[in-house]
């Protein structure tokens, strides 16, 4: 019997029905999430910055309670997922030309290809001044502060005041990219009204794909001082220090 080639718009047509559910509901769209299952990893540099670590952990626990479904985070991207989610600066970011160059005062950027979705902005660690004190009293810090200024005092800056042990982020520590990931889970419908479980909105979903997204945010003011609300930096709870994070700027 012989055989007839089918019509090019035949096997075209078949071949729909054979993809995957994530390419059959979002032609042309790469998922993330698919019916429960991982499609991604996270992906961080070897020696992130505090802020950087943090940030990758939101984004982890925000998509598990989206989809239940928990990402790995890496440090090399996995080759048995097809997408890629990139948490700050990186070799890999760097070979996607993707920099945190401008990104000043909490500024980041959300730029997605074909399988791979970035969420950066410039991170660093703040280092604490050898004269300001570490916890209180702080010995050493007070006899560097007299071998300075030749004087002998009773007291030296609070530093200490300026960290927070709950969440282990300094008060200055840059966190752009902890910024790019609350903007990214906002887009998913994430909301947070008040501090815990209870003044959060989290949607219901399976599927996420990776949208096409070429963003960057940059703040109306420079700076966000934290310490001053009550209660302050170094004595505030788990939550209530990241519900203060999560806080958009102020359109």
């Amino acid at each position: 019997m012989k055989r007839t080639a089918l019509p090019g718009s035949i096997v075209a047509l078949l071949s729909i029905f054979v993809l995957s559910g994530c390419a059959w509901l979002h032609l042309g769209e790469t998922c993330l999430i698919e019916d429960g299952k991982p499609r991604a990893d996270i992906v961080i540099s070897e020696k992130p910055p505090r802020a950087v670590k943090l940030a990758a952990l939101e984004l982890r626990a925000y998509i598990e309670k989206i989809s239940g479904t928990k990402l790995a985070i890496t440090t090399a991207p996995g080759p048995d997922v097809p997408a890629h989610i990139y948490v700050g600066r990186s070799a890999y970011t760097d070979k996607l030309n993707v920099s945190d160059e401008g990104l000043n005062g909490g500024a980041f950027r959300m730029v997605s290809g074909k399988d791979y979705l970035v969420l950066l902005g410039h991170d660093k660690d703040f280092a604490l001044s050898k004269y300001a004190a570490r916890y209180y009293p702080d010995p050493e810090a007070l006899k560097a502060w007299d071998e300075r200024t030749g004087e002998h005092w009773g007291n030296v800056a609070p530093g200490w005041r300026g960290y927070s042990p709950t969440v282990g982020i300094w008060e200055l520590d840059e966190r752009g990219t902890l910024n790019a990931v609350y903007e990214f889970l906002r887009g998913l419908g994430v909301r947070w009204y008040m501090p815990g479980n209870l003044g959060e909105i989290v949607p219901a979903l399976k599927t996420i794909t990776l949208a096409p997204m070429d963003k960057t945010v940059k703040p109306d003011f420079p700076y966000r001082n934290f310490g001053d609300y009550s209660p302050g930096f170094v004595a505030g709870s788990r939550d209530g220090m990241l519900y203060k994070f999560r806080l958009p700027d102020p359109p």
